[in-house]
């Protein structure tokens, strides 16, 4: 493993605003479909790595490598690329955030989440296809608490994310707040990987650009809900004109903060920028 010295990213990558518009449309006669939004659970991972870093390159990439291949639609990767001793050129202000929300002191560190259990973690050599796999399908196995399913407009460089949570089991401020967030991501980004043991050298995917949203965690949605209740949420940003359309994701992810202000993850839903 690999010590990690966060640098805050030279220059302003984006201009960002978020906001919001909700709706709440739970309870009572009028309880729509389940079919509103998928019941299924996924999981979420949020990888930390750098370019700089051997350990990275010889098992954090190649286990990211996997999760692409093995688990397309059942596990969503938040790749997070930081600085050490010395800069990660895809590193940026969202990357570090997300670092100093999960406390991250040395990487290659995965942390899987999902269905408002405590995030478990692999670091470094850990990170084995057999390990990774356990984690996502232990998650997965879970039954989902609430999910999202949302639309993705660009004009230029103008970014709208309209997202829709539904809710399948009813919850009370008693449980804590939960909050949305939504990453967006780039594949396919070409920079030197020490070490490199995966397939594709040198070959970035699921780049976290810009966290769309208050916080590293997103902005709060509720902390009550009636089952099968749905919340709206929309988002609004700027993205940087360098970065290819063509090979955005973004990730909707639910969290919860308890009363303890511990957070989980619920529920992710991702999809490619159209």
């Amino acid at each position: 493993m690999k010590k990690l010295l966060l640098i805050a990213s030279a220059g302003a990558l984006l201009s960002l605003a978020a906001c919001k518009k909700d709706d709440n449309n739970g309870g009572g006669d009028n309880k729509p479909s389940p079919a509103v939004v998928p019941q299924t659970q996924q999981t979420t991972v949020f990888y930390f790595g750098g370019t700089w870093c051997p350990p990275c390159g010889a098992y954090g990439k190649p286990a990211k490598e996997y999760i692409k291949a093995t688990y397309p639609g059942k596990a969503n990767v938040i790749s997070c690329q930081v600085n050490g001793g010395t800069a990660d050129p895809m590193n940026n202000a969202s990357s570090n955030a997300l670092a100093g929300t999960f406390a991250v002191s040395s990487v290659p560190t995965m942390f899987f989440g999902g269905a408002e259990q405590p995030f478990a973690a692999l670091v470094g050599n850990g990170m084995s296809n057999t390990a990774v796999a356990s984690k996502i399908d232990e998650v997965n196995a879970r039954t989902p608490i609430a999910n999202a399913k949302f639309t993705t407009t660009i004009s230029g460089t103008d970014i709208t994310v309209k997202a829709e949570t539904q809710f399948f089991k009813a919850v009370a401020a008693t449980e804590g707040t939960y909050k949305i967030a939504a990453y967006v991501t780039e594949d396919g980004l070409n920079y030197t990987q020490s070490s490199d043991a995966s397939a594709n050298k040198n070959i970035h995917d699921n780049v976290l650009r810009v966290t769309l949203g208050a916080s590293s965690t997103g902005d709060v949605l509720t902390n009550t809900m009636d089952q099968w209740g749905v919340k709206a949420f929309n988002f609004f940003g700027t993205l940087n004109g360098t970065w290819k359309k063509e090979k955005m994701r973004v990730t909707v992810v639910l969290w919860k903060q308890g009363t303890d202000n511990k957070l989980t993850c619920v529920n992710s839903w991702s999809a490619p920028v159209q």
